[in-house]
């Protein structure tokens, strides 16, 4: 029965790492969306600047 409890002990532990990960995963893809966008919007706005010099 110990080695019952043992497994779902590591299983929690396993778990709960695996959604911390996936919180800090999904918070890095939200903050390199907004540097894409940031980084389109620059592109954009030097190409304009380029084709009217």
């Amino acid at each position: 029965m110990n080695r019952v409890r043992g497994e779902e002990a590591a299983s929690a532990q396993l778990l709960s790492r695996l959604l911390r990960r996936l919180d800090q995963m999904e918070q890095e893809n939200a903050e390199n969306a907004e540097l894409r966008y940031r980084v389109d919007r620059w592109d954009a706005g030097a190409w304009n600047k380029r084709r009217w010099e």
